[in-house]
């Protein structure tokens, strides 16, 4: 998915990606690879794609928590 794509949905939920979380759009083929955590002053966005779904997800949680560091 394309970084607009990515970032555009997790915007709209604020919730990890699932693939499930809201109908797709044009161009949104259910990726998992986003992870939003909130922080004092907003949100964290961290994305990853070039593994497994569920890899994709795992790595952009770690790099939203070493953000956070």
């Amino acid at each position: 998915m394309p970084l607009g794509k990515s970032a555009e949905a997790l915007a709209d939920t604020l919730k990890n990606s699932d693939g499930n979380v809201r109908a797709a759009k044009t161009g949104e083929h259910g990726w998992q690879g986003g992870a939003v955590t909130r922080v004092r002053k907003g949100y964290i966005f961290a994305a990853y794609s070039g593994g497994s779904l569920g890899d994709d997800l795992k790595v952009s949680l770690s790099r939203s928590d070493f953000i956070i560091q």
